[in-house]
């Protein structure tokens, strides 16, 4: 019996999926045939960061927005604030207090990492084997030891990392390819900070972080705060003040003031209309009003880049490329400011609410690479590769036949014949799909076994085992059938 067996390795293809779980919203993205793609949740490219507790499970997103006045104790938001804290006992950070374990950080986290690998799943028609979380660029250790608690509590096994700036990077390098040598800037106008991101890429395309400065003043909700507050002084003006402990007159403030902030990037006017009145309150607002709202924010923004430049002695003329990302790159003025600034125009990133999503995806190849692990794009089938490279000491016209089958039960789930007379070394795939009906619904191990027959009516049972390979974690599945490449290669010792 010959096990000498050259090389044998395995590695399992899954999606490639980046989540970015934002202070304000979470989103999903995944690689598709054409690139990069959002994961529809509930009809929206993402959903609110916020949980609330209904006594027996959760709701996320929009959800518990909508149902969190039915009682405020058991509603959390921005939970991307609260990673990385610590308890008086060192555990992580609890939230609602009420609900003991259940209002950790961590556990409130696992339930938004629930929601979206459910919506990742329905979209692909596959299991979340792995994703790349974004985190934020000065992350701790502790709050990158809080997310990956969270999503393997959700049933995601392999966890990665990426740096919220990186992923930035990595989404504008896909987009329009960044060359060897360039300096530049993104200009990130996120929902609760403004981030500016200076970058270089070295010769070997290497896309290098070299300083990222952040403010939590001139952030996109702050653009919308100042079109709230104009809009509680108008309607104060008539007589009407908003009350702010009635939910319905928060939320329905909050939303007209962000509807306009949106309408107002793209148009030069725009009416904004809240019904607190029996006669609906109007008030037509025009864009170059709107700038002069924002304009202690714009100028913080641009205190941030050139902050950001300082720091590492760069100038101005030296920057090449301007990607400018975030919700807030829409808004005409704030585009204008920062190319009047830089000297040059900024190339604006589309999608700009996913870019972080998208670049994680992107990022995932490589970190799956590390691990043993290949990425997939686009919907389907699950792939598992298996590699096995196999030595025979002498030549051989005699049959050689690859059997696979169940650990758990012992039964065949494939056999391949290579064909008598074929010169060595020989290299064959077979792919074959692991159904519930040909794999134990509990098996977590499948064997593969190389054997050489006597002769060609010899049973394979009976034959001696040229080599052998386990392949851990496959499991059947009567939802998606997963598939698996049986790559081998024999060749003859020297």
């Amino acid at each position: 019996m010959n096990k000498n067996i050259n090389s044998a390795s395995a590695f399992q293809s899954i999606p490639a999926v980046g989540i970015d779980t934002g202070a304000h919203q979470f989103h999903a993205g995944v690689i598709g045939a054409n690139g990069p793609e959002g994961v529809p949740m509930e009809g929206k490219t993402g959903q609110r960061n916020a949980v609330w507790y209904d006594g027996k499970d959760f709701l996320v997103g929009d959800q518990a927005v909508n149902a969190h006045a039915a009682n405020p104790a058991m509603y959390a938001e921005q939970l991307k604030l609260y990673l990385g804290q610590r308890d008086p006992d060192g555990t992580p950070a609890t939230i609602i207090p009420d609900i003991g374990e259940k209002g950790k950080v961590t556990h409130l986290h696992t339930a938004i990492y629930e929601y979206v690998r459910a919506r990742v799943e329905a979209y692909l028609a596959n299991p979340v084997c792995g994703c790349v979380l974004a985190h934020p660029d000065a992350a701790s250790q502790f709050v990158k030891d809080d997310l990956k608690a969270a999503a393997t509590a959700a049933g995601i096994p392999n966890v990665f990392f990426i740096g919220e700036s990186q992923a930035l990077l990595r989404y504008a390098h896909h987009r329009k390819p960044i060359l060897p040598g360039t300096l530049g800037i993104i200009v990130d106008n996120g929902h609760y900070t403004n981030n500016a991101v200076v970058f270089h890429v070295n010769d070997n395309l290497t896309l290098e972080v070299l300083n990222v400065v952040t403010s939590e003043t001139c952030g996109g909700g702050e653009y919308t705060a100042a079109i709230e507050k104009h809009l509680r002084d108008e309607l104060a003006k008539t007589g009407f003040v908003i009350d702010d402990t009635n939910a319905h007159h928060l939320t329905t403030l909050y939303a007209e003031a962000e509807r306009v902030k949106h309408v107002l990037s793209e148009r030069n006017e725009c009416t904004a209309m809240l019904p607190f009145n029996k006669e609906p309150f109007k008030l037509v607002l025009k864009r170059e009003h709107a700038e002069e709202l924002w304009a202690s924010l714009r100028k913080e923004c641009l205190k941030t880049v050139s902050r950001a430049l300082k720091e590492k002695s760069i100038k101005k003329d030296s920057i090449s490329t301007v990607i400018q990302s975030g919700g807030n790159l829409n808004i005409p003025c704030l585009h204008h400011d920062i190319c009047k600034l830089l000297g040059q125009d900024a190339e604006r990133l589309p999608n700009a609410e996913l870019a972080v999503a998208f670049g994680a995806a992107l990022c995932a190849p490589e970190l799956y690479k590390n691990e043993g692990l290949a990425a997939t794009g686009g919907k389907g089938r699950n792939t598992r590769v298996l590699n096995i490279g196999a030595r025979l000491k002498r030549k051989t016209s005699r049959n050689i036949a690859i059997k696979l089958y169940d650990m758990e039960t012992n039964s065949d789930c494939m056999e391949i014949l290579v064909p008598k007379g074929e010169p060595l070394p020989v290299r064959f795939e077979k792919r074959f799909g692991l159904r519930s009906d040909t794999l134990s619904e509990d098996a977590r191990d499948v064997a593969i076994t190389i054997l050489q027959p006597e002769s060609e009516a010899q049973e394979l049972e009976n034959t001696p085992v040229l080599a052998e390979f386990n392949a851990e974690g496959l499991a059947a599945s009567s939802v998606t059938q997963d598939r698996i490449c049986v790559q081998v290669e024999v060749s003859e010792d020297e």
